[in-house]
C-alpha cells in the first residue's frame, strides 16, 4: 500500500499448471494473504488487474507483444477486483 503509490506489480512467469490430462471450463481472480483470507479493500489490498497469458500463441490486438512483456503472448483472461467468472466452455 505504501509502495509505488500502492501499485504493485507482479509477474508469474510460467506458472504450474493446476492439473493434467484436464479441461479447464471456468476461471476467477482472486487475491489471497499467506494465511488464506481473502484479501480485499476493507483488509488493505485492491486487486487492480490480472491478466492471463498464452506465450505459445499470438495476440491479434497486439501482435508485436507489451511493454513489459515484449512477447506477442495471447491474453485468454482478464479481470479486476470485481472478479467475475469466465465461462470458457465453447458456448459459454
Amino acid at each position: 500500500m505504501h509502495e509505488n503509490e500502492g501499485m504493485a506489480q507482479f509477474l508469474e512467469r510460467n506458472s504450474a499448471k493446476p492439473c493434467n490430462d484436464c479441461l479447464i471450463t471456468w476461471m476467477r481472480a482472486g487475491l489471497e494473504y499467506a494465511n488464506g483470507t481473502t484479501a480485499n479493500a476493507h483488509n488493505g489490498l485492491w486487486l487492480h488487474h490480472v491478466v492471463q497469458l498464452d506465450t505459445g500463441a499470438t495476440d491479434v490486438v497486439c501482435p508485436k507483444g507489451y511493454e513489459d512483456l515484449p512477447i506477442a503472448a495471447n491474453r485468454f483472461f482478464a479481470s479486476g477486483n470485481e472478479r467475475s467468472p469466465q465461462n470458457l466452455c465453447l458456448n459459454g
